[in-house]
Parts: structure tokens; C-alpha cells; sequence
């Protein structure tokens, strides 16, 4: 497999290139307009962002987000969402955030084919530095160890050698094992948050269905691995992983198996 095809497939299916997609389409659809007379513009695209392409967003979420956001203080975001409700660019009520501009449903699809990185189909990029990024199309990682600052990471000492062995190890799609979705009973059409699960599961087993069939064209994969606060290993798999469900496990194989040295 080539380099093109990997990065072909990083731009049209990673997760990271996602915000890139949001951003240059509400920066097409005039949304520095918008925004240019409150208080931290480029903030209110984030929250904008973050909000048209889903019915809403929890609050706390949202707060979460936003003060990981160049370090602004809480008193800064409360002013911008103060501005944002009475702009009636969202809307706050109970404990949930959204905003009247949507996505058309065409760009929607598109957006949902921006899944968790797929496993790559050519050896991963060598980790030499602990912000080091596997993919080919994203130059800085914060992810090689979960839930730690940019101070923090770059001065820990991890152990990328075990990364760089596990994201290396070839590993292969097995046969696919037929997969149904059992409807529920009919809803009451007010249990909406019922009915919101219920589409994203139907959107998994459909997004996870095209994930697939792009897969099986290559001979290899390669999984990306991660450390948690304790030293435990994962690996960076959403529909492919040999850490997931029963049937995430039933169709991923080790393709060769590492020489174990001795000496």
C-alpha cells in the first residue's frame, strides 16, 4: 500500500480532520459576521461547532471544553454564553445547549464519515518524542497518554518503544459475521433521548459497515496504542479493536506474529 492511499483516507475519514470540515463550512456560510461583535469570536465558532452538528450538547460538556480552551478563565466563558443567549445564537434550558444553525442533512452525511482514525494500512510514523502522532496527517499528539496536559506529557517519561511495537504489529480482517439490529417497540415520540441513542447505534452499524469494506481492500492494518494514567496499554479503536465487543474481537487477527528475542 502506498503513502497517498493512507493519507487519501485520513482526510476523507479521521475523526481530527473533522473540526476542519465544521470550521471552512461556517466560515463559508458568513459566520465571522456573526460573531465579530462579541466578546471572544473565534470561541463562539468552537461553540458553534460544537453544537451544529448534534440536537444538543450537555452543559457541562460544553463548560469542559471550553475551559480547555487557551486556559480562559470561567468568568470570560460565562460572559461569551451570556452574550451567545441573548445574540439567540443558542439555548440554554435544562442543563442542555443547542443552536438554531444546523448542518443540511447532505453535509451531515459527509460529516459522519468522520469516524475515529482508522487504523492505518501502512506501518505507522515512529514515535521518537511523547507528542509524536502515528498518522501521517497530524503532525502533534497529546493522546499517546490520556487526561494529561501539554506541560505534563513532555515531561514524563514514556515507554515509546512498547507504543511503537504494538502500533507496528500487522494485524488483519477476518471473515465478517453478519450483524442485525433488533427495532424496539414503537416509542412514545416524546422520549426523545431514547430515540436519539436508537439513531446513533443505527448509525454506527451503518458507518461501521463502510469502515469495513474500505479495510478488507488492504492486505494489513495497524492499530495506534495508548497509555492510561497507570501504565495500562490501549488501543485506539472505535469499530476495529481487539479491546471491544464480542464482535469487534471476532474479525481482527494478528497477521505475523514478532520474533521474541531472549538475549
Amino acid at each position: 500500500m502506498s503513502l497517498d492511499q493512507q493519507v487519501s483516507i485520513e482526510n476523507a475519514t479521521a475523526s481530527f480532520h473533522k473540526n476542519k470540515y465544521l470550521y471552512e463550512f461556517l466560515i463559508a456560510n458568513k459566520i465571522e459576521e456573526v460573531v465579530k461583535n462579541l466578546s471572544q469570536p473565534e470561541l463562539a465558532i468552537q461553540v458553534i461547532m460544537k453544537l451544529c452538528a448534534t440536537p444538543y450538547v450537555p452543559t457541562s460538556s460544553l463548560l469542559s471544553m471550553l475551559r480547555n480552551y487557551d486556559n480562559l478563565p470561567l468568568p470570560k466563558i460565562a460572559k461569551l454564553l451570556e452574550e451567545m443567549v441573548k445574540g439567540k445564537l443558542i439555548t440554554i434550558s435544562r442543563g442542555k445547549v443547542s443552536t438554531w444553525m444546523k448542518l443540511p442533512q447532505d453535509k451531515k452525511e459527509i460529516l459522519d464519515s468522520y469516524n475515529y482514525p482508522l487504523p492505518l494500512v501502512i506501518e505507522p510514523m515512529y514515535l521518537h518524542e511523547n507528542t509524536d502522532s502515528a498518522y501521517y496527517t497530524k503532525e502533534l499528539s497529546l493522546s499517546n497518554v490520556t487526561n494529561l496536559s501539554v506541560d505534563l506529557i513532555n515531561i514524563i517519561d514514556i515507554n515509546l518503544d512498547h507504543l511503537n511495537q504494538m502500533n507496528r504489529t500487522p494485524l488483519e480482517l477476518g471473515d465478517m459475521l453478519d450483524s442485525h439490529i433488533s427495532m424496539p417497540p414503537q416509542l412514545d415520540d416524546s422520549d426523545y433521548d431514547y430515540k436519539l441513542k436508537l439513531n446513533n447505534l443505527v448509525k454506527y452499524f451503518k458507518s461501521a459497515s463502510n469502515i469495513y469494506s474500505i479495510l478488507c481492500e488492504h492486505k494489513s492494518i495497524y492499530l495506534t496504542h495508548y497509555y492510561d494514567k497507570r501504565g495500562r496499554i490501549y488501543c485506539k479503536g472505535f469499530h476495529v479493536s481487539y479491546q471491544g465487543s464480542d464482535w469487534n474481537k471476532s474479525v481482527i487477527h494478528i497477521q505475523t506474529f514478532p520474533e521474541i528475542s531472549m538475549t
